[in-house]
């Protein structure tokens, strides 16, 4: 599969480089250093490109070094972030460094330094150093992490420049060392039961071909597909037969109807609101009903204790093709069967995504909508007696907080310091020591779980385990126990072929 092809041929490459024996991979590792020792580093003087950018070690302030027969590459904000690499500092938490799905798109430049010494000294960092979520043991190290010029220097081997940092590298002796971020693979939730997750997946294939100007053409050959269960017991995954729904990982209630008598609107014979402003603005436009084009009325029912939440989308001037059409969304809750509350969740750019009963009321999740390229989730909080709660505003260093599921009276979120761009999280919005993952009890005091980590989905267990699947590597993180579920041996269900 995909991932012993990269592990031959990043030990090769290594090999290649620094002109040695097979010893790098095949012999016993080399003993750890003491942390804060100095150690002597030396320059390569071989072509690297990383992205398609070309780095003059030579000339560049923080270049690329050699230890121990090792490449060793630079963690500036920068370069991390050219390689989708999100990272955080502080004196008191250390270094922070995570993977995520995408590049900054900017090109590091850190201006030029004559680098014409044989040799250099670095030293071995000391301080706490995290990568996905997982403290590092420098002192265990046998290429340990190093500090050089303050900048802390990562060794690309197969663990961390591959599978934790989810980084591509290629090597030939014309044009040198190649280093571009490596996201092919997207795996997703299709059922989810008490004891099981069933699941589907995808890795795309790719060459790439020298062109005669030099320039290289990626050509997308072809698209593995996979198909797995999860048992949530032992952490364990076996193949399973081909069939591809969307899992539902939240409850969004039942569809029901709802009308519009002149200008109120009802649900059955609750008056919920009064649209005569809204029917104004439709009636003014050229893309309203005036010229044949209905408001068009969305709604949700979820029903808790006595009471019922109510989430209804009014989308007008509906002459305006989606995903552009206004809208507005509008909240209620009706107590006892008889009492109509409007809710003031301030959703008018916000969709519903969740409801999550509990025993003195129901959390509400909404989610900005992504014409906005940005996702902004907000929780509510509506008591058994109508009272609302925005519960974003409850937490000083989190304005985006994702609802996973409740077992009990206990939430599951996933908190990030701001919105996330229409792709999801990216290294200029992730402030990787405080995000993370946390249970929340009804007094909104938080537990952290696991540090964040860049996923395409997660899942929660009736049992209260989340299971992710991270975005840079073909596995399943449990977060609840940090264990990462190996995905590489699962068989190729189906190949889709595509014209090259």
């Amino acid at each position: 599969m995909e991932i012993q092809s990269a592990k031959k041929l990043l030990a090769i490459m290594l090999i290649v480089i620094t002109i040695i024996t097979p010893i790098l991979t095949l012999a016993a590792p080399l003993p750890a250093r003491a942390l804060d020792e100095y150690v002597t580093v030396t320059i390569p003087n071989f072509p690297i490109q990383i992205n398609g950018a070309a780095l003059d070690s030579r000339n560049d302030r923080y270049p690329l070094l050699i230890y121990n027969d090792i490449i060793y590459f630079p963690m500036t904000y920068e370069h991390c972030a050219y390689l989708g690499i999100a990272t955080n500092w502080t004196a008191t938490d250390g270094l922070y460094v995570a993977a995520t799905r995408s590049s900054s798109g900017i090109i590091p430049d850190y201006g030029t330094i004559s680098n014409v010494a044989a040799t250099y000294t670095a030293r071995i960092a000391s301080f706490s150093i995290h990568i996905n979520g997982k403290l590092v043991d420098n002192s265990k190290e046998a290429y340990p992490i190093l500090l050089f010029r303050d900048i802390t220097y990562f060794p690309m081997t197969y663990r961390f420049a591959t599978e934790e940092l989810s980084w591509d590298i290629s090597w030939d002796s014309t044009n040198g060392l190649n280093v571009k971020i490596s996201n092919h693979n997207q795996f997703y939730f299709v059922s989810i039961s008490d004891t099981y997750a069933d699941f589907s997946g995808q890795v795309a294939v790719y060459t790439e071909t020298m062109q005669d100007d030099g320039s290289i053409y990626v050509h997308h050959i072809q698209t593995n597909r996979y198909f797995g269960r999860l048992n949530f017991a032992d952490d364990t995954v076996t193949p399973r037969e081909p069939y591809d729904t969307q899992a539902e990982t939240s409850d969004i209630g039942n569809s029901v109807d709802v009308s519009l008598q002149g200008n109120s609107l009802y649900y059955a014979d609750y008056l919920l609101a009064d649209l005569t402003d809204l029917i104004a603005l439709d009636n003014e436009s050229e893309y309203g009903s005036t010229m044949g084009n209905p408001i068009i009325f969305y709604a949700r029912k979820f029903d808790f204790e006595n009471n019922f939440y109510l989430n209804v989308m009014v989308y007008y001037q509906t002459g305006i093709p989606a995903p552009y059409t206004p809208f507005q969304a509008l909240s209620f809750v009706v107590i006892d069967n008889s009492e109509v509350i409007s809710l003031d969740m301030d959703t008018s750019d916000s969709f519903f995504s969740g409801a999550y009963p509990v025993s003195d009321g129901i959390y509400i999740s909404t989610n900005r909508s992504l014409r906005y390229a940005a996702n902004k989730y907000t929780l509510w909080f509506i008591s058994s007696n109508g009272d609302l709660h925005n519960v974003n505003d409850k937490f000083y260093n989190f304005d985006n907080v994702k609802i996973i599921g409740t077992v009990g009276d206990t939430a599951y979120l996933k908190c990030l310091w701001q919105e996330t761009d229409s792709y999801g999280e990216s290294v200029l919005n992730v402030s990787l020591i405080n995000d993370g993952y946390y249970s929340m009890e009804r007094d909104y005091s938080l537990t952290k779980i696991h540090p964040y980590v860049s996923v395409y989905e997660e899942i929660l267990t009736p049992t209260g385990t989340i299971y992710v699947f991270p975005s840079w590597r073909i596995g399943l993180i449990n977060l609840t126990n940090g264990t990462f579920i190996d995905l590489s041996d699962l068989p190729i269900a189906d190949i889709q072929y595509l014209n090259q």
